[in-house]
């Protein structure tokens, strides 16, 4: 138990310093008994518009069901009641969306006559540059040529009296006759858009590569005289050129590209085209033009990746001579990209030989960089111990020296486990534990000239949880009190390194409370006390008392780990006090955020409620992107304790879309603690909430950045199966299939990074599948392309090769799986 004194060093210290998815259940009830609020507490909209936004939903869902004239009627009544909305950019959004869905029921007239009650003023809330009535129009058009009234679209686009607007809706049209094969009819109309001229040549391009046509794109292109424009177009066709397999006439479109290191930059796909076809001689004498091309630009060249090229294309005695003719830094970086190719052959022998060539330090002269001596050898590790050859990847790892070869001993035995041989996975990891307690202290770099230097601690809690993933339970005890130790030790005095190893401590006093051992978790708790304490008040006075309270309030949670709630409850009562002392009021906020988790993770409702509440009041005082950043940083903090009241909360967001970040984020911190009821709970809030958003854009890009940023890379290399899922279950609520198909390839890289090849494969299918949903085939192309280099980049050929069956083209599939 901390004694009473330890509070009153608190007390006294503050004092004398000055102010400054599967088996997870739809429930829609979080364990503890709190009911979760349904959408109608939560939504804060107008009513009128609430109501038309509920209208527009019900008529889409009508739609969707055949029931065109219900769905008509629904659109009606949501465009009186738009009409009562005082707020322009609101009702331009909803006028715009109403538009757009009378055109999909083939509603014309009514969708212009909404559309001609805008102006040209309303910009999107998250866009730019085109105005929202543009998007109704650009929607009519393109509702009339599905409907195949081209003749219709046309005119009515050429009817619209603001230019830019009826450029961006002419720009369909010209797509659409490009793509029925009238290429003559778009480029002529093309030639009547002034505004947007370069992006209707564009897609006339894009379509002559859809048809295969690229003689006829070539002849197209030579005739545009703006330099810059014929350069990308150029790069364009060249790159889909050697993709669709016809290497010759990409090398020679690249050679008519106009700038310069355009044609260095397609000369050299081109010869790693031909290379991956077998042609050798050819990729050598293409990559040799392309280098002297290079050499006379005026532009600073990385000449050391010229050695990299030549050595892709299986030319390695030029790629030796070339990095042997440079010098210091520039030949020490071509060296290791000589031995990346060399391990990417399976040449792993001649890759450690040269990577031992370069000296220890040259290739990371700032320290904020990545060693890319070290970031090689790691490659060949992993490569190598993929093949089973482990003696080798030893030879690897054994070039590195401190944490690096940590990481690399912690590798070859991820693999060990992978193929099921538990005891030279522990052998490896015993290794691992005698490299990192030969580790006396490790910088940490948060930008060129921010720095931290810290304990050895954190390597010591990797090997701690590799060791309890073996159920080697007395080894990760017995190095977990190693750790503590390490962590309880400063190698350097700032709050910095302090507030690094309090949060060491912190992930110890939870591991010895997995382990049972709460006198453990006490000791971590006081080391941590006695660390903020014993740091010079003079130093920290400029940042006082925000960068005490917060590691204060973490230690009140570790506290409370060790059982003894009375003395965490003393200490955040004490952490308020000196809290309400800070001038700066965002400072303040940041402290009232870290008591605020702190009650919620011990179980005082009371004072979590409390402190959020003048928490609240405080963000008054902020700018609105400020507020929406804190006061959904203040919701996550009390949402462990009482998530009904962490949605209250939530309504105080000025944005709506925040709300969706802000579950998102309380959802992964469930899963982070195994809760995966109260994240599957949150989840569904957050679909219904989603769908309360008026504008189609801004509820896309929440439920994308929802997936993305939070459940699939949230920062975390290993999300949890059932968090996987739950990114599924919202990924299907998206519309854009650009965005679900590659948060699919996203879900499906994480499952492959576990292990879990049939969730991978399942998820890649999705992925393909969605692909074929986009409405534009050369951005079909574009993104499965994309995905397949991905994959290639993260180590996973199997996923990549998935991938590239979703290609419809047998040319541009065998050129993938090349």
């Amino acid at each position: 138990m901390m004694q009473p004194w330890m509070v009153s060093i608190i007390v006294s210290l503050f004092a004398a310093v000055p102010a400054a998815a599967e088996a997870i259940p739809n429930s829609s009830t979080f364990s503890g008994g709190h009911s979760v609020p349904t959408i109608a507490q939560v939504s804060p909209q107008s009513k009128p518009a609430a109501q038309a936004w509920e209208l527009i939903r019900t008529a889409r869902h009508n739609a969707a069901n055949g029931q065109v004239a219900q769905a008509t009627a629904d659109l009606l009544q949501a465009e009186q009641l738009t009409a009562l909305l005082s707020n322009s950019a609101t009702l331009d959004q909803l006028f715009a969306t109403i538009a757009a869905e009378f055109a999909k029921l083939g509603q014309y007239d009514q969708a212009i006559a909404v559309t001609n009650r805008m102006s040209y003023t309303s910009l999107p809330p998250l866009g730019c540059c085109v105005p929202v009535r543009t998007d109704a129009e650009v929607a009519i058009v393109r509702a009339y040529l599905n409907a195949g009234q081209i003749k219709t679209a046309q005119q009515f686009a050429e009817r619209i009296q603001f230019a830019p607007s009826r450029d961006q809706a002419l720009i369909p049209v010209v797509s659409y006759l490009a793509e029925q094969g009238q290429f003559s009819e778009a480029i002529a109309l093309s030639q009547s858009i002034q505004n947007y001229g370069d992006q209707a040549r564009d897609v006339i391009l894009k379509s002559y590569i859809n048809a295969d046509r690229f003689t006829d794109a070539f002849a197209f292109v030579e005739k545009i005289t703006d330099p810059n424009e014929k350069s990308s177009l150029l790069s364009t066709l060249a790159r889909w050129a050697w993709r669709s397999g016809k290497t010759d006439l990409s090398y020679q479109i690249a050679s008519q590209i106009p700038e310069p290191s355009s044609r260095v930059q397609l000369w050299t796909e081109v010869a790693l085209a031909y290379a991956r076809a077998g042609a050798k001689e050819r990729a050598v004498s293409i990559l040799s033009e392309a280098y002297e091309l290079a050499k006379i630009q005026p532009e600073p060249q990385v000449f050391a990746q010229w050695a990299g090229y030549f050595a892709q294309v299986g030319a390695f005695d030029r790629a030796l001579a070339l990095a042997n003719s440079f010098t210091g830094y520039e030949q020490a970086h071509a060296k290791v990209i000589i031995a990346r190719a060399y391990s990417d052959l399976g040449r792993y022998t001649e890759a450690i030989a040269i990577t031992q060539q370069v000296p220890d330090g040259i290739l990371q002269p700032f320290g904020d960089m990545l060693d890319l001596k070290a970031e090689a050898l790691q490659q060949v590790v992993r490569q190598v111990a993929k093949t089973k050859q482990y003696d080798r990847a030893m030879q690897a790892a054994n070039v590195l020296q401190g944490q690096a070869r940590v990481k690399a001993l912690r590798t070859i035995a991820q693999q060990y486990r992978r193929v099921n041989r538990p005891q030279d996975a522990i052998a490896m990891l015993d290794q691992a534990l005698a490299v990192a307690r030969s580790v006396d202290r490790i910088t940490i770099f948060y930008d060129r000239n921010t720095y931290v230097t810290v304990s050895n601690a954190g390597l010591l809690l990797e090997i701690t949880q590799d060791y309890l993933a073996f159920n080697q339970s007395d080894q990760a005890r017995a190095v977990l009190n190693e750790a503590l130790e390490s962590a309880k030790t400063l190698k350097v005095q700032n709050q910095d390194s302090v507030r690094e190893q309090v949060q060491y401590l912190e992930t110890i006093a939870r591991l010895y409370a997995q382990l049972q051992q709460h006198e453990r978790v006490q000791a971590a708790a006081e080391g941590a006390f006695n660390l903020i304490n014993q740091f010079p008040g003079s130093e920290r006075s400029s940042s006082f008392p925000f960068w005490t309270v917060v590691p204060m309030a973490e230690v009140a949670q570790m506290f409370f780990l060790a059982g003894d709630k009375e003395e965490a409850m003393q200490m955040l009562s004490s952490l308020r006090t000196v809290n309400s002392t800070a001038t700066d009021p965002l400072q303040q906020l940041r402290g009232m955020e870290a008591i605020v988790k702190a009650y919620a993770t011990i179980g005082a409702e009371p004072q979590m409620q409390e402190t959020a509440e003048a928490a609240l009041t405080l963000t008054r005082t902020l700018n609105p992107a400020q507020q929406d950043w804190m006061i959904g940083h203040i919701a996550v903090a009390a949402a462990s304790s009482d998530p009904a009241y962490a949605l209250q909360i939530i309504q105080n967001q000025p944005q709506q879309a925040g709300y969706v970040s802000t579950l998102a984020q309380m959802a992964v911190n469930y899963h982070a603690a195994d809760q995966d009821t109260q994240a599957q709970a949150v989840v569904i809030q957050l679909q219904q909430i989603a769908e309360t958003i008026p504008d189609d854009n801004q509820r896309e890009q929440a439920l994308n950045d929802a997936v993305r940023f939070y459940f699939v890379l949230s920062g975390v290399r290993n999300p949890s199966i059932s968090q996987l899922l739950q990114a599924g279950q919202i990924n299907a609520e998206l519309q854009s299939p650009n965005l679900k198909a590659y948060n699919w390839f996203l879900i499906a890289q994480a499952y492959a990074f576990q292990g879990e090849t049939n969730r991978a494969n399942q998820a890649a299918q999705f992925s393909r599948e969605t692909v074929t949903t986009m409405r534009d085939r050369f951005e079909q192309r574009e993104l499965l392309w994309q995905m397949v280099e991905e994959a290639l980049g993260a180590e996973e050929p199997a996923l990549a090769a998935q991938i590239a069956m979703g290609f419809n083209e047998e040319s541009y599939r065998t050129t993938a799986l090349r």
